[in-house]
């Protein structure tokens, strides 16, 4: 399978690359991001492992998830980078089979934790 990578005019939607390391541990790390995710706190090496991992995988294995950074086309010329997170993330999973909608409620409890904390 191709590594999937969607560019527009203001992002790039790609892998994550040990480059990404920095940026992808700061919010990785951050204990108020977190909580509304399904993921816990990461070390620095926790992160390094994930990046690691993940670019084995590749959107299209059925029950596979992915993750994927965002990144403003603008970063990639600047440097050095900021402190602000110059990478953003986003995970993508194809089902092994389609759920009702609502057929699960519990699914995802964050959010409904999210929702209840106004």
């Amino acid at each position: 399978m191709e590594t999937l990578t969607l560019q527009t005019a203001r992002l790039t939607i790609r892998h994550l690359e040990l480059s990404d390391l920095r940026d992808f541990f700061v919010y990785r790390s951050n204990p108020e991001v977190t909580k509304y995710q399904g993921f816990d706190v990461m070390t620095m090496e926790q992160a390094e492992e994930f990046i690691a991992d993940n670019s084995t995988k590749r959107f299209g294995k059925a029950g596979e998830w992915v993750q994927y950074g965002i990144e403003k086309n603008e970063t990639k010329v600047s440097a050095p980078r900021t402190p602000y997170l110059a990478i953003a993330a986003i995970a993508l999973l194809l089902p092994e089979k389609i759920q009702m909608k609502n057929q699960n409620k519990n699914m995802y409890p964050h959010v409904e934790a999210w929702k209840q904390s106004g």
